[in-house]
Parts: C-alpha cells; structure tokens; sequence
C-alpha cells in the first residue's frame, strides 16, 4: 500500500511538471517573437538620457570626427555601416552611390568605425550640421546632432533631417533630435506647407 502511494504521488508530481512545462511552451510561443520584435523594429530605448550617456561615453570620437568632418570643403559627407570596412572611403553626395572621397585623416577614420561598433549607424556632414544616426526604422531615426554656427536646424537649413523634437545636451552646441517623417508631414500639412 505504501508504494501505491508513492506511485501515485510520483505521477502527480510528473503531472505537475508536465503541466507547467506545457504552460511555460505555450507561452513562450508568445514571448519569444514580441522579444524578438522588441529587438529588432522597437527602438532600443534611446532616449533623450541614453543618448546623453552615449555622447559622453564617445565624446572623445565623436569631437575627432566632428572636427575632421567640418574641415572638408565639400557640403555633404556621409559614412555608414556599408562603408565600415575600413577602405577609407566616405560618400560625397547621397543622390549617387559612386560619389565617393577618401579620408585624408586615419585618426577620424579610427574613429568614425569605432562610434559604428559602438552602435552608429551613419554619420553625416551637411554645410553646418554634423549629425549622428544612432538608431533607424522606417521613418524614424534618432540621434545627436552638432551645429557649427550654434544655431537650431531648420528645415531649410537641414532639409533631408528635418527634426521633430530637438533637446540641447550639456554641451554647447549638442543637440539630441529624433526625426519622424509621418510626424515632420503632419506639421508641414497643419502650417500649409506640405
């Protein structure tokens, strides 16, 4: 009589345990892909403080891009992900894909793939503004943007990033933008211009 009940004791118990590993599929049928969303279309949490703590973590980099980057004559340079494999070359205009320039500087070169491995993704000179993309998805991009002349872009004056939300960090300068498109129209469409 005793093993009968240890017998049957053992298969609730195996019941149990066959319940909750059923229970913990099923679920995990559900959390994984979200999970698996979250991280590749929802934004990485990069906020106005994250991007604070980025620009401070690369401040070094990022000054030695910035200071290369507004000696060039030309008034747009673009280096991103697809450009990283350290041949030296940087896109001269975004229209043609074989525009292209060479660094003149291996210390900004070092220095642009470096904030690409630290999560990057283009950087890119247009006339007065430096901006640094950090994430995009579709219409969306966000990220730190330098003005030389200390001045808020614009729309006229940075026509292909017009901001939608523009936050000064704790240098001079600096800025945190985050760009959407969908957003960016609607305004145009409420001021009349679009």
């Amino acid at each position: 009589m005793h093993t009968k009940r240890n017998d049957i004791s053992k298969i609730r118990k195996g019941l149990r345990r066959g319940f909750v590993i059923t229970i913990l599929a099923a679920t995990s049928f559900f959390w994984i892909p979200f999970l698996l969303w979250a991280l590749l279309f929802a934004p990485p949490w990069q906020g106005y403080n994250q991007m604070q703590r980025s620009f401070n973590r690369n401040q070094e980099a990022i000054i030695v891009v910035r200071d290369y980057l507004l000696s060039r004559n030309e008034p747009f340079l673009r280096y991103d992900q697809r450009l990283r494999d350290g041949n030296g070359l940087m896109r001269t205009r975004d229209i043609s894909l074989s525009s292209y320039t060479t660094f003149t500087n291996e210390e900004a070169r070092d220095a642009m793939n470096l904030l690409l491995r630290r999560g990057y993704r283009s950087i890119e000179k247009e006339n007065d503004f430096i901006v640094f993309e950090r994430w995009s998805r579709g219409n969306v991009s966000i990220g730190i943007m330098y003005s030389a002349n200390r001045s808020l872009p614009t729309v006229h004056t940075l026509p292909r990033v017009p901001v939608t939300r523009l936050e000064y960090l704790s240098e001079e300068g600096w800025f945190y933008y985050e760009f959407d498109h969908n957003e960016f129209r609607r305004q145009m469409r409420e001021e009349g211009r679009w």
